[in-house]
């Protein structure tokens, strides 16, 4: 039993010297140049964001804290920084190397990034059948990978658009909660023939969305017709 506490305590103390001696070999290792090295891989981040961003889009770059015990020493080269991900990932592995004649080294950092997109949402709580309006909408930006693609970037196409369910701050407006134009509201049947662009009254017949096909009825003749909503007035027949 002795024998074993005494092995005990004395791999403690070798974990300890061992500890000990790579704090001191890092001693000249400041903060600040750790801090120069986070800034050098947060910029290739950001060189490469640059060429897969959308232009409405926006990244938030998070650089982990760089270890002092995996920085040897200060190089005296230029650092080489490569991200051996590839292309921007969620998560993403920088090489840092040092090619010092006298004290090379090399090691990694890691930088996470989140590409996030636009959304217009309600600045106050909306209930449903309201009519939506600029003085309450607002865009805010949220993670690409929860936008499923039936959210609206834009402010100026809902405005006018009336409510199918209750709205709430900070919560995308999708294209299932909106009516942009209800059934009985009076619109505009546009149609092209040849050069010209004929108008006519209209009374819709179902409710929809943008890019939505819904039957029409023509106020002057009686007879139903189907055409895509294009906005709150405007139902185009093809």
């Amino acid at each position: 039993m002795i024998k074993h506490n005494l092995n005990n305590l004395f791999y403690t103390f070798t974990i300890m010297i061992i500890y000990s001696l790579i704090n001191f070999a890092n001693a000249n290792v400041s903060d600040e140049y750790l801090k120069q090295i986070e800034e050098q891989v947060y910029d290739l981040i950001e060189e490469q964001l640059s060429e897969n961003l959308e232009v409405d889009e926006k990244a938030k770059i998070e650089i982990q804290p760089i270890s002092q015990v995996s920085i040897p020493n200060e190089c005296e080269e230029e650092l080489e920084l490569t991200n051996v991900t590839g292309k921007i990932r969620r998560t993403n592995t920088i090489k840092v190397v040092c090619r010092s004649k006298t004290n090379p080294f090399s090691t990694y950092a890691s930088a996470k990034v989140t590409i996030e997109s636009p959304f217009v949402t309600v600045i106050n709580p909306v209930t449903k059948n309201s009519t939506l309006d600029a003085g309450n909408l607002e865009i805010q930006y949220m993670n690409k990978v929860l936008d499923r693609g039936v959210t609206f970037k834009e402010i100026d196409p809902l405005i006018g658009v009336r409510t199918k369910r209750d709205l709430k701050p900070g919560e995308p407006i999708q294209k299932n909660k909106i009516c942009v134009v209800c059934k009985g509201d009076e619109v505009f049947i546009e149609v092209q023939v040849g050069n010209l662009n004929i108008k006519t009254k209209g009374i819709a017949d179902q409710d929809g969305s943008f890019n939505d096909k819904i039957r029409v009825k023509n106020k002057k003749s009686g007879k139903y017709v189907r055409g895509t909503i294009v906005d709150t007035q405007t139902i185009k027949v093809n």
